[in-house]
């Protein structure tokens, strides 16, 4: 969800020939680092008062912690601050100590998910929008300070995103909080993907393209011990997930980038069933009952929309959808649920807000009106692997 996000106002300002900017922060140890007096006022102020706040201090207080090295224990120290490393609470502790941070800048935008924050805003005066965006950062340090969190100024950088011609100007230019001048860098990785500057998601598709390889070479050398079973289980364990982890916004990317991932995903297929390398692979998916990655973005793309027509969906991801008027003076030939906003440019043709109304209405009512999400998944892996049946004859 924060991924797509990120890039629908992304493409939004780049559609509108706005330059955008993105930060992405980096804590220094951040889970460690929290203090518990701060930590139990901002419970107090959600709500969380009497016996159950008095739980809360009760689990954070009263710890204590050694260090031990070549066979030398240290004497315990009471532990002050941070929340539990490895437990169930401690994530949420720390969403709620950080959650207030939206508060300190009326204009950035901040995407957070657990300890990765990051700000974004967008303007189509490049001069303007380094001048804000230092300014709204002075305050966003003011908030960290104010909460004793540290601020990993090597590892926080930034991208400017946007295809309009750079003038001289922005070589003088730079973005910097707390004196310290951060890094400009061509991609970097949010939440496990590669984002990159012109969002052609370059650098992912290469990441990922290199894991699967590994996966295949693995494959490779098994193909001729193990069962059928056992192989599609290495396929699901060491392949598949790189192919769908976030598949629903990288996914999207043209044909040429994404040509190295077919090809490895037909040679695993071809490895699974012990096929020679000619083999064409519509009848083996279809005997798998596996998904071509092209109908994998379709499949996730699907499912998210079902889920925001029977809002199964937080709110905020409505936004990113349009839902036509069902009462209308006059009768159409075709229904359609959703409608799709106007663009300009091939990178807001690829946000979810365009092509998820566009395959949503492609889709035959049948599919459309299952009655769970379950009974969807089912539905367009049957149709995807029916279509492989029907073109059996065709060249991969």
């Amino acid at each position: 969800m924060s991924l797509i996000d990120m890039y629908d106002r992304i493409s939004l300002a780049v559609d509108k020939s706005e330059f955008s900017i993105g930060i992405f922060i980096d804590l220094s140890k951040a889970f460690d680092t929290l203090d518990h007096c701060i930590l139990l006022r901002k419970l107090e102020h959600y709500g969380i008062r009497g016996v159950a706040l008095d739980w809360f201090k009760s689990y954070l207080c009263n710890r204590t912690q050694c260090v031990a090295l070549n066979g030398v224990t240290s004497s315990f120290k009471n532990v002050t601050y941070g929340v539990p490393q490895g437990s169930i609470l401690g994530p949420l502790l720390f969403i709620l100590y950080i959650n207030d941070i939206v508060n300190c800048s009326d204009l950035l935008l901040f995407i957070l998910f657990a300890d990765d924050t990051n700000l974004f805003f967008s303007c189509i005066d490049i001069k303007e929008l380094f001048a804000t965006v230092n300014m709204e950062l002075a305050k966003v340090s003011d908030w960290f300070r104010a909460n004793k969190l540290s601020l990993n100024t090597k590892k926080t950088n930034f991208i400017l995103f946007g295809n309009k011609h750079l003038s001289n100007v922005y070589q003088t230019l730079c973005i910097s909080i707390d004196g310290y001048k951060l890094e400009q860098v061509a991609h970097t990785k949010f939440l496990g993907v590669f984002v990159d500057e012109k969002l052609t998601w370059k650098k992912h598709i290469e990441y990922i393209t290199m894991k699967i390889s590994k996966g295949l070479g693995m494959l490779g050398r098994v193909r001729n011990i193990l069962p059928l079973n056992a192989l599609l289980m290495l396929y699901h364990s060491m392949i598949y997930p790189y192919l769908t982890y976030c598949n629903l916004v990288w996914g999207s990317a043209n044909a040429s980038s994404l040509k190295k991932l077919v090809s490895l995903q037909n040679r695993a297929v071809r490895l699974i069933t012990r096929s020679s390398f000619r083999s064409s692979c519509n009848p083996l998916f279809a005997r798998l009952h596996l998904l071509k990655l092209c109908d994998i973005t379709k499949f996730q793309t699907a499912q998210f929309m079902y889920k925001v027509k029977n809002h199964l969906l937080p709110l905020s991801c409505m936004r990113h959808v349009t839902v036509i008027d069902q009462v209308r003076p006059y009768h159409t030939r075709q229904s359609y649920y959703f409608t799709m906003s106007g663009f300009r440019t091939v990178i807001r043709e690829s946000s979810i807000n365009i092509r998820g109304p566009k395959l949503w209405n492609s889709i035959s009512p049948d599919i459309q009106n299952v009655s769970s999400v379950t009974m969807l998944k089912r539905a367009l892996v049957k149709f995807y692997c029916d279509s492989y049946h029907r073109n059996c004859t065709d060249i991969d």
